[in-house]
């Protein structure tokens, strides 16, 4: 069994769980007015520095993202593949990813250009429309997002779907600990 895909995935969400990113999407403040929201620049809500997003999205990018192996899909791999005595972790496994897949899938309450977006569709276009990459079936709208007055509450849904996914990479990292201890 190949259990260094824990150990990098687990290290991954340690880097992003001690981000200047986190710390700042994790610090009360008075959530700003629509018209203050509006009329800033759609990276420089209250404090956040390009960096400090940018340095988070590296990141992240390898939990999400098969390229290197230790992704959120190839752990679904390795999770199936475990032997019959870890049922309980490959269940816990499945609950977490469907919970996430679920919220992923949801649609935002808010409308913007007469759609109402899942929160999946405002990641991929924040995501893979400018943020991590440039695909070209997503550009488009991400500059429309990023460069329209709507530009702040894009980014704070944005923020929130990060969230949302380091708190499910934190249950997941528990797993994994879990697994790796009777590995032992």
């Amino acid at each position: 069994m190949e259990i260094e895909i824990l150990n990098k995935f687990n290290d991954k969400v340690d880097r992003l769980s001690k981000s200047r990113f986190v710390e700042w999407a994790s610090t009360k403040r008075e959530k700003p007015h629509n018209s203050e929201a509006l009329s800033k620049d759609w990276l420089a809500l209250d404090g956040l520095h390009k960096d400090e997003i940018d340095g988070f999205i590296l990141n992240f990018r390898f939990l999400i993202q098969k390229r290197d192996g230790f992704s959120i899909d190839c752990l679904k791999i390795f999770y199936e593949e475990l032997p019959p005595y870890f049922e309980a972790e490959k269940c816990e496994f499945h609950h977490i990813e469907l919970g996430l897949n679920d919220f992923l899938n949801q649609k935002s309450l808010h409308q913007i250009q007469n759609s109402n977006f899942s929160n999946k569709d405002f990641f991929e276009i924040i995501f893979y429309g400018g943020l991590a990459h440039q695909n070209k079936e997503k550009y488009n709208q991400f500059l429309i997002f990023s460069k329209s007055l709507l530009g702040g509450i894009v980014f704070f849904m944005f923020a929130n779907v990060l969230m949302v996914y380091l708190k499910n990479f934190i249950l997941i990292r528990a797993l994994n600990e879990r697994v790796l201890d009777r590995q032992s």
